[in-house]
């Protein structure tokens, strides 16, 4: 449901914009669904050729797992990073 906010400088209605935020890899939402996800492999390939890359996301997921993405060669999936993925 979207809510609208009124503007007090003339009689239209919009959406208030916010900051948009990451989520985390691999953690727990608070949602219903069932979601996998998964890191592509052209993540980590990335991450070891450019030492510039370095998404927070990513970072997290890497303090958080205590796997480090430079050593990572396959797909994998987020909150099981020892489980290759095809």
């Amino acid at each position: 449901m979207v809510k609208l906010s009124c503007d007090s400088t003339s009689d239209t209605w919009s959406v208030p914009l916010r900051e948009p935020t990451i989520p985390a890899l691999g953690g727990g939402g608070d949602h219903d669904e069932i979601v996998i996800e998964t890191i592509d492999a052209s993540v980590f390939k990335r991450w070891r050729a450019d030492p510039n890359y370095r998404p927070q996301h990513l970072q997290a997921w890497h303090k958080g797992t205590g796997v480090d993405p430079a050593m990572v060669h396959t797909a994998v999936l987020a909150h099981v990073p020892n489980t290759a993925v095809p």
